[in-house]
Formats: C-alpha cells, sequence, structure tokens
C-alpha cells in the first residue's frame, strides 16, 4: 500500500507509460494530463501546475500538491492517451497528518485524547475496589471529560497506591507458613521468638511473656528433670 500525507504537496512517481501496439516499448516523450479521483468520486485534473516530467524507462515524476491531497482515504492518480500508449494509473492512500506522521514518517504519536465529556468524579472512587481479587467494577460517577480531569482530595494517586503494595506484600509474608505442625505463620514465630528472646518470665522462667509482660506467649510444662514436656503457645494474630 502506497501513502500521501493529507494536505500535503508531494511527488509522485507513475508508469510505466508503455506503446498501445506491442506494450512494451517505454514512451518517454509525454506530456500527459494526471486525473485525480478521491474516494471513488469523478476524476478531476490535478491542482498542481507543476509540470510533469519523465524521469526514466516510461515512469514519469508528477508533482500534487495540498489541494490535491486535502481528502484522506483513496486517491487514484491516472493518464491515458489512447492513440499512444497504454493506461497508467496508481493508488494510494491519503492519511492524516498526525497518522502519517506517526506510523510512516515516525516524527509524533497517536494522540489518545479524552474529549467530549467532563467532570469525571474521583473523590467516590474506593482502594478496596483496586485491591479486590476480582475486579468487577469501579464505583463512582463517571460524567464529561473537557476540561480536564480533577481528582478529590482523597483520590487514589501513586503514593497511596505505593503505600497499600507495601502494606500488602508485608501481610502475605507474614501469612505464610514455616511450621507444618500446628500450621504457624511467620507473624506467629516472630511474636512467639521475641518472647523468647526478650520477654517477662515468671513461674521461674517456664512462662515466657511479651517484653510489656502483659500477654504470655509461651508456657511451658516442666518436669523433675528440668525437661519440657508441653508447651503451650499463644502467639500474636
Amino acid at each position: 500500500m502506497k501513502y500521501l500525507k493529507a494536505g500535503t504537496a508531494a511527488t509522485i512517481l507513475m508508469g510505466p507509460a508503455v506503446d498501445k501496439t506491442d506494450g512494451v516499448t517505454a514512451e518517454t516523450a509525454l506530456t500527459p494530463t494526471v486525473y485525480l479521483s478521491k474516494n471513488g468520486a469523478g476524476q478531476g485534473a490535478r491542482s498542481s501546475a507543476t509540470a510533469i516530467t519523465h524521469d526514466a524507462r516510461g515512469y514519469y515524476l508528477v508533482a500534487i500538491d495540498a489541494t490535491d491531497t486535502d481528502t484522506p482515504g483513496r486517491l487514484r492518480a491516472l493518464f491515458s492517451d489512447d492513440a499512444t500508449h497504454l493506461p497508467v494509473w496508481e493508488d494510494y492512500t491519503v492519511l492524516p497528518a498526525q497518522v502519517y506522521d506517526s506510523i510512516i514518517a515516525g516524527t509524533d504519536k497517536l494522540d489518545v485524547t479524552v474529549a467530549e465529556q467532563a467532570n469525571i468524579d474521583f473523590g467516590a472512587l474506593q482502594k478496596a475496589s483496586l485491591n479486590a481479587a476480582t475486579p468487577a467494577s469501579i464505583p463512582g460517577a463517571v460524567g464529561s471529560v473537557t476540561a480536564g480531569v480533577t481528582l478529590a482530595a482523597d483520590a487514589v494517586d501513586a503514593a497511596s497506591l505505593k503505600t497499600d503494595a507495601i502494606a500488602e506484600i508485608v501481610a502475605a509474608v507474614l501469612a505464610g507458613q514455616v511450621e507444618a505442625e500446628g500450621t504457624y505463620t511467620v507473624q506467629e514465630v516472630l511474636s512467639i521468638t521475641l518472647a523468647v528472646l526478650a520477654g517477662v518470665t515468671a513461674a521461674g522462667g517456664a512462662t515466657l511473656k511479651t517484653p510489656n509482660g502483659v500477654a504470655t506467649r509461651v508456657a511451658a510444662t516442666i518436669n523433675t528433670s528440668s525437661e519440657r514436656t508441653a508447651m503451650t503457645l499463644t502467639p500474636s494474630a
């Protein structure tokens, strides 16, 4: 497919024009009149007044101007002379300037612009909806978007999302099971370990509490040989 940029002058190569009799011999001295058909409409002479010149081997350089390419869509350029040569035509797709510059020239980017509908109210959006395992819909009124998007003071922003993500990761780690016998989690093991290493003791060391002495985390049953025969663990949740 051949592309042209809408509203922009260009020079196109048309041909080959070959002799009508043998269909092979290149016609190199023509002064053709090029006609254009835009999106299947009737043919009209090109707007550009620049002379058409022969390039080589029956191919001609044809200048077209911004008026010739003013209609995005299909464009057929053609010239013919029944008495001299076989018909010559070329088909093009005329792209809007930004599309052409983005896809063909690589000098622009396609825009995705929210317009025509204004005032999206993000104030009522709930962060819990974003954290849901199976998101269904985001609550909140969606209105028009023309003057831009205004976030309310309690809107979800990058900082709050980061905080939520960290909290979720920490919670997931602490909930991980580290002991099959008793199914103790990381959180429970840490609370018991803290009581053993830095907690307040009672009953001759058989009872170990939190560092502030409020909650009992370990209650050991010790026999006469100073062996622990039973352990009652009350880890924090």
